[in-house]
């Protein structure tokens, strides 16, 4: 089992690295949306490479775009907020980062499927599956560890909390004597 301190500084780590990935999805979300919607928005030419606002039928990449970045979006305001609940020590915070979470899992599994099928007609299957068995298997424990840090992080603020409170309620000699201190 880890130290308090210790979820503490993951979670510090695990928010630096989902602003990172959001800030890195908003900013390729046209390219993917272009990959994701290939197949069937703009299956008409070879329509790729060009901007979707003059191709026919291409709004499929543009919902695909927009959903990327309001997903992207708010996983960058959620890692804030991740970010605040560490720093200020609020335990509905993290409470409300872990529904994210769990929202955002169900989201990714989403992309993963979208990317599977758009893909499914043009690689042999057998890589295809092998190599996104892997990504789905990763991602999976990606978000397994980030849901075993945010649980053991509520739990050490709310020790925390709860060895305030009891030094608070006990006295101030109590308190002295636990910190080394004399009574006089």
């Amino acid at each position: 089992m880890c130290s308090g301190a210790t979820f503490i500084a993951l979670c510090y780590f695990y928010a630096c690295c989902n602003l990172f990935m959001s800030i890195t999805a908003i900013a390729n979300a046209q390219r993917a949306s272009q990959i994701i919607g290939f197949d069937n928005c703009t299956a008409g030419g070879d329509t790729f490479d060009k901007d979707d606002s003059n191709v026919s039928g291409g709004t499929c990449n543009q919902f695909t775009y927009a959903f990327l970045l309001t997903d992207s979006g708010l996983n960058c305001l959620m890692s804030l907020v991740l970010l605040v609940a560490i720093c200020m020590r609020k335990t509905l915070l993290l409470r409300l980062y872990m529904v994210h979470l769990c929202g955002h899992m169900c989201f990714c599994f989403y992309c993963w499927l979208a990317v599977l099928l758009a893909f499914r007609g043009t690689v042999n299957s057998t890589t295809l599956l092998s190599v996104w068995g892997v990504v789905l298997i990763l991602s999976g424990v990606y978000f397994a560890m980030e849901v075993w840090i945010m649980r053991g992080a509520y739990d050490a603020i709310r020790q925390e909390r709860a060895k305030r409170r009891q030094a608070m309620e006990s006295g101030t000699g109590s308190a002295l004597l636990s910190m080394g201190g004399f009574i006089l």
